[in-house]
């Protein structure tokens, strides 16, 4: 498997011409919407920005991944109506509402690493639907928080290994549904929200729900391990996959910050970049 500077190194060339060709506005930018009294819908988007094909130009957004080798076939229909996207897309529709397509990037973990793309957009049908859905998902989320004493939430074993053993969930060794033999050792760390909007939301004395695309596909995949980690606060333990990523993505957010800024960012390897 690549490094993630040997990733970040290859994207950078692979998509240097067009990211010339494009006017960049922002870079992980946090984005929070009311959805409902007492719900917050919230997202930090990868990169906005505008083609300027056109006199007025077209907006959009852009959501960078990384992914297996193994994931090369059908990753467009995967992205396209994926949970994280299509919440992106509802908080761009409401804050910003002159984005009209977004774009997907992915970076494959093979050696060395391969790229791909894809250009979309959501009709206003589309956002309106998955707006139904949140807020079904948030007031199912809202009543169940409430039934204080439910020993569990409904589990999904389907999801206990998705993945493989190497990238189960993080909650299955703890998890309600089985005894097992081997469990995590010690309390669970408590869950930091990577979103402002959410720390915020904590520290109020009644806090709203801020529900995220992480939190809705967790909720989704199954409630038991949203409980887990939005309602009683426990910490996943960072899987390699996830430390990749977030590596990854720290360095992308420093080099679109730098195209926003009009400078000319070095290829020469990433260890050398110059700080945001």
């Amino acid at each position: 498997m690549p490094t993630v500077d040997e990733t970040v190194d290859g994207w950078i060339r692979h998509f240097a011409s067009a990211d010339r060709d494009l006017r960049w506005e922002a870079a992980e930018e946090e984005l929070s919407m009311p959805l409902l009294p007492g719900v917050i819908v919230a997202g930090r988007i990868d990169a906005r920005g505008i083609i300027p094909d056109t006199t007025d130009g077209h907006h959009f957004f852009g959501e960078w991944k990384t992914a297996s080798k193994f994931s090369k076939s059908g990753w467009r229909e995967k992205w396209r109506f994926s949970p994280q996207s299509l919440t992106y897309g509802l908080l761009l529709r409401e804050t910003h509402p002159e984005v009209d397509r977004f774009t997907i990037r992915v970076a494959f973990k093979s050696d060395p690493p391969t790229f791909d793309h894809e250009w979309f957009s959501y009709s206003p049908v589309e956002i309106a639907t998955w707006r139904s859905e949140v807020e079904r998902i948030a007031t199912e989320i809202i009543g169940l928080r409430s039934m204080v004493k439910m020993e569990y939430w409904s589990l999904n074993p389907l999801n206990c290994y998705k993945y493989g053993p190497k990238y189960a969930c993080p909650y299955v060794h703890a998890c309600t549904h089985a005894e097992w033999s081997v469990r995590q050792p010690g309390a669970p760390a408590v869950y930091t929200p990577h979103l402002q909007v959410m720390r915020d939301a904590l520290a109020q004395p009644t806090p709203p729900l801020v529900l995220d695309a992480t939190a809705i596909t967790q909720y989704l995949e199954c409630p038991e391990a949203f409980r887990r980690r939005y309602i009683r606060g426990e910490e996943e333990l960072p899987s390699e996959a996830l430390q990749f990523g977030s590596a990854f993505h720290t360095h992308l957010d420093s080099y679109y910050r730098q195209l926003i800024n009009g400078a000319h960012f070095p290829t020469e390897g990433a260890s050398a970049w110059p700080n945001a």
